[in-house]
């Protein structure tokens, strides 16, 4: 059986881009931009209580968060 992933940098680039362009055309906002900014994290890492609002989140450890500039819409990918 393949190991997990356990690092950002074994994301093959493929994958993540199919991540990326999905994310933003289901994005209210992201969808009707031509390009954004993502943001991306281990889920162990999300940190969600009680007092925030619906779809809110945060991180326990803000270094582990990746941030890829300038994703602009990819539609021959989306298709």
């Amino acid at each position: 059986m393949k190991e997990p992933i356990s690092s950002y940098e074994e994301i093959p680039e493929n994958v993540l881009q199919e991540c990326l362009q999905v994310t933003k055309a289901n994005s209210i906002e992201g969808c009707k931009k031509s390009q954004v900014s993502i943001i991306y994290t281990w889920a162990p890492n999300l940190k969600k209580t009680q007092m925030m609002e619906t779809g809110a989140v945060s991180f326990h450890n803000h270094s582990k968060v990746k941030k890829v500039m300038h994703v602009e819409r990819d539609r021959e990918l989306l298709k």
